[in-house]
């Protein structure tokens, strides 16, 4: 993992250093800032990408955060879980180093990334309609094609899922920087995007609704806490007959794999959590190391594409 960071921070977070793309992408940055902060002191290093974040965000009126800062791209899309970079890593960094300097910088853009997903909204209340990336690179896809890299997990159901948690997240920045209007504004928008959610997403049992059960569908509801106490409890019983399906192997892509442990760890599955760490066949962190990967690979199965060459769980 410290070697994957002494890789890629060269300036900017890029998301690969050995080949042709080398790019400061949000959902990857977003992802890596509590490690990095764990392991180094980056915080310099984030706050002057921050501050280019906000200026690429500053082209666009409707507050648009692209898929990679410096945006080189200038493809003008945002996705969630990567946009969200804007709300994360200011609220991650202030929580971790204490700083609430980078809550005053930020303030502004987030509340503008929040804008930019109510512009999605049309016909589906408080359901932003927008291009996403979903729970990039899920082992064992069912879907095929062109869309196959994105998983399984619900895009609505994730889009909406980090539209109510930046909303509560911009909430509390404002509370600690004494904005009171902006405070009650944000929170209650989260209360009306949570309610929205946990009806069309989940029914009373705490089973996913309206798309595919997967550990990642569970895991946003649970850790943003978007459900009822009651409809939660059952929710992580969900989640924990999925994990078993996949004989103690995760089956998360990019956003589901952080906070899978965070979750199991608040459930007190530790036991589970170590099973999981220690799978050695695919999907897994050993199954890479294994192979002799010697950093973080970007797709579970890096080492080969080619059919019928992994191990099947």
């Amino acid at each position: 993992m410290t070697w994957g960071l002494r890789g890629n921070f060269f300036d900017i977070p890029t998301d690969c250093p050995q080949r042709d793309e080398r790019l400061g992408w949000t959902g990857d940055a977003q992802v890596i800032v509590p490690t990095s902060l764990f392991n180094y002191e980056t915080h310099a290093f984030w706050t002057a990408w921050l501050q280019s974040l906000r200026e690429n965000q500053s082209e666009h009126e409707n507050g648009l955060v692209p898929w990679i800062v410096p945006d080189v791209l200038q493809i003008n899309r945002a996705s969630p879980g990567w946009g969200d970079a804007v709300v994360l890593i200011p609220w991650n960094i202030y929580n971790i180093t204490g700083d609430k300097r980078v809550l005053e910088e930020n303030f502004e853009a987030a509340k503008k990334w929040i804008g930019f997903y109510k512009s999605k909204i049309e016909d589906k209340e408080f359901i932003p309609k927008m291009r996403s990336f979903g729970d990039w690179l899920q082992p064992y896809p069912t879907k095929t094609g062109k869309g196959g890299n994105s998983g399984d997990t619900s895009k609505e159901l994730i889009t909406t899922a980090y539209f109510a948690h930046s909303s509560l997240l911009v909430s509390k920045m404002a509370g600690i920087l004494g904005h009171s209007k902006d405070e009650k504004e944000y929170y209650d928008l989260h209360k009306n995007i949570s309610g929205v959610f946990r009806n069309t997403f989940f029914d009373k049992n705490g089973k996913v609704k309206n798309g595919k059960e997967t550990q990642t569908s569970y895991l946003l509801a649970i850790y943003f806490d978007l459900l009822k106490p009651e409809t939660k409890i059952k929710a992580q019983k969900h989640l924990l007959k999925e994990i078993e399906k996949a004989n103690n192997h995760l089956g998360t892509g990019f956003l589901g794999t952080p906070i899978l442990p965070k979750v199991l760890d608040e459930m007190g599955e530790i036991d589970l959590m170590y099973k999981i760490l220690f799978k050695e066949t695919y999907p897994s962190w050993f199954y890479s190391i294994n192979q002799g990967a010697t950093t973080m690979w970007e797709r579970w199965n890096s080492y080969s594409k080619a059919e019928g060459i992994m191990p099947k769980v």
